[in-house]
């Protein structure tokens, strides 16, 4: 349980760090060098653990199967980091986080159109309760967030990061095809990090400003490293870790976590105001949450304790 609770506080962490970091560094610039860095990471531990020619077949085959591979690249680094950054500067980080929360209810349906997924009553009950939760967000707007986006559209940042969550869903599926046609995680996580990497860096040079100031620099890298070590390596070796022993219905329901964490995170370090609509918000999304997994949790729990039976017997 304490692994748990800490990879979804490291989570929760990354929202005001990112948030933090936009005052040094600008959206795509920022996105491009942290999954340059994370990029780099993987591979090299592929290389250690594989070998280079582990390195090379990958690379064969990526090339043999490069449509498929854009397709990663895009949803699961370019079109799911890139557009929350850049949508960052308009709203809090905890209304960020609250949105990101929806991501299991988008994965459900994903997998109901792309798979077949037979979604029972409650479930689709469950979605429409998160869902509405997630509604009264995006058509909620503080005053701070008014003036920054009004000058970039008033619904443009929430569309952005509606972008990021549903490419984010999508991609997932992609990259259980990927592992199960024979990738290795650190691969897929390298070669699509670092390419999703420089996509976003040649974005930034194209169209953002670049800051000269040494000292913003110095901050910014920081706080990348932080995001790099905090969510790229740690939360997701973690996540990794905890798919041995837990299912990924436990896990998708320990995400309701992410935003409790992240409403204290965002009112210490960004001093953000938690408006009375967030809280109904997140109690909406949390109660959906719970209509939507308490079956598969129920059985769970009957599955443990039957587990915890015969190892008494």
């Amino acid at each position: 349980m304490f692994l748990i609770f800490l990879m979804q506080a490291l989570f929760a962490l990354t929202f005001p760090i990112g948030k933090k970091l936009l005052m040094y560094v600008p959206p795509a610039i920022s996105t491009g060098i942290r999954f340059i860095i994370a990029g780099i990471c993987f591979l090299g531990w592929t290389w250690y653990t594989e070998g280079v020619d582990a390195l090379s077949a990958y690379a064969q085959r990526v090339y043999q199967e490069k449509i498929k591979w854009l397709m990663v690249i895009g949803c699961y680094v370019y079109f799911a980091y890139l557009p929350e950054a850049w949508a960052l500067q308009y709203m809090s980080a905890f209304k960020a986080n609250l949105l990101w929360s929806t991501l299991p209810f988008i994965s459900a349906f994903f997998e109901y159109i792309l798979y077949g997924m037979v979604l029972r009553a409650q479930q689709w009950l469950g979605m429409f309760i998160g869902m509405c939760g997630a509604l009264m967000i995006v058509m909620s707007h503080e005053s701070s967030e008014v003036a920054l986006a009004s000058s970039v559209g008033m619904w443009l940042p929430e569309i952005a990061l509606t972008i990021s969550v549903g490419a984010t869903a999508y991609a997932w599926f992609m990259i259980k095809d990927l592992s199960s046609a024979g990738y290795s995680m650190s691969w897929i996580n390298g070669a699509a990090m670092l390419s999703g990497g420089i996509a976003s860096v040649l974005t930034g040079i194209g169209y953002e400003h670049i800051p000269m100031d040494c000292s913003a620099w110095f901050y910014g890298m920081a706080l990348i490293m932080g995001l790099v070590i905090i969510s790229n390596i740690t939360a997701y070796t973690i996540y990794g870790f905890l798919l041995q022993t837990c299912s990924i219905t436990f896990l998708s329901f320990s995400g309701f976590l992410c935003p409790i964490f992240g409403a204290f995170f965002c009112t210490v370090f960004c001093h953000d105001p938690l408006p009375l609509v967030y809280v109904y918000a997140l109690v909406g999304i949390l109660s959906g949450l719970y209509l939507f997994y308490r079956e598969e949790l129920a059985h769970e729990a009957c599955s443990i304790r039957e587990d915890v039976d015969l190892k008494k017997q």
